[in-house]
């Protein structure tokens, strides 16, 4: 219609008198592509107006805009040309992107755990894939950034999995994405590695060093602190108070099962030992039973110790308490975890 309402073969060979009509006219058609292009989110018949547009002899301070104004509606319409031609592409990734904002939803909502989260964001992406791409993917590519990391952002905020928030920004910064996604990123993953550092011992388990720490299996340690001493009377004086060593649930089971097998072993060879020695002398149970305890103890430790150091976790021993970041200081300070006596 507008090539049979301004054939530019006429127009071109207007004398200079009616110039100011054709950049009128040039005018008019950028408005109406202007208003196509946002009325039906189509770039063909923009493309093509502009196209047609640039071909008339126009004399205007607007050129340079419609130049303009072109090489904007080209490059989107190649885009889209592109997408087209990737459209299962993108269609894989966008089915992906949605999972991943369903795993934020499940996260915030507790029905999955934060380890869990980013175990699938891994299984779902293959970052050698995605990152290559070719440029009609950069807008999926910084959408699944971003949701990404908003998962780890909900991994801390509403878990408090410091653990997995890190490795869900860690797994944001290999994407290729924009410079400005990418500073927004490393900014996370300092203030994140900030509060690593600031509550370490207390944002994860000691015991493992890779799980969140559960309400529920934290070790509760009374701690005292001599403050004064006589001998004639004998007297003491002490302050004490209840430390609660954050623990995660895992490592609570395995201790729990190593103190089990502890107590089995410590009893069954202190009841050998009675009984040993009930037989070869009846006056000796007594000795047997104390020769029975020690033995117990000693391999029991053992066996217990072996319990939780196959498992790759540190025991629950004072020793191994004694290091925590919440008593360290406390430690050096003269705090014991023995009551003081007269």
């Amino acid at each position: 219609m507008v090539k049979d309402l301004f054939p530019k073969e006429l127009l071109n060979q207007l004398p200079p008198y009616f110039q100011s009509q054709i950049n009128k006219i040039a005018a008019s058609i950028n408005f109406l592509q202007l208003a196509i292009w946002n009325e039906f989110n189509t770039t063909f018949v923009s493309l093509q107006l502009l196209e047609y547009l640039l071909e008339l002899n126009i004399e205007s301070v607007s050129k340079p805009t419609f130049q303009k104004n072109y090489d904007i509606v080209k490059r989107k319409h190649e885009e889209r040309l592109e997408q087209e031609k990737n459209a299962p592409t993108l269609k894989k990734w966008a089915t992906i992107l949605l999972t991943i904002q369903t795993q934020i939803k499940s996260v915030e909502s507790k029905s999955v755990q934060a380890t869990d989260a980013f175990e699938k964001v891994k299984q779902l992406i293959s970052l050698t894939e995605l990152n290559a791409l070719p440029s009609f993917a950069n807008e999926i590519r910084t959408q699944i950034g971003y949701s990404i990391r908003s998962l780890s952002i909900s991994c801390w905020n509403k878990q408090n999995d410091i653990k997995s928030s890190l490795s869900l920004i860690n797994f944001a910064l290999q994407i290729n994405v924009s410079d400005e996604a990418k500073l927004k990123f490393k900014q996370d993953k300092n203030e994140l590695e900030e509060l690593e550092k600031k509550y370490k011992g207390v944002l994860v388990c000691h015991f493992c060093d890779k799980n969140p720490p559960d309400d529920n299996s934290g070790i509760s340690q009374t701690i005292y602190n001599e403050t004064y001493r006589s001998y004639i009377p004998r007297r003491v004086q002490f302050s004490y108070t209840d430390v609660t060593i954050p623990r995660c649930k895992s490592c609570k089971e395995i201790h729990s099962k190593g103190s089990e097998k502890y107590y089995l072993i410590f009893f069954a060879i202190l009841i050998l030992g009675v009984i040993i020695g009930a037989m070869t002398d009846g006056e000796h149970f007594i000795i047997g039973g104390i020769i029975g305890a020690v033995i117990g103890w000693v391999v029991g430790k053992a066996v217990e110790g072996n319990q939780v150091s196959n498992s790759g976790i540190k025991d629950a021993s004072e020793s191994t308490l004694s290091k925590h970041p919440l008593l360290i200081d406390r430690i050096r300070e003269g705090w014991t975890f023995s009551k003081p006596s007269a």
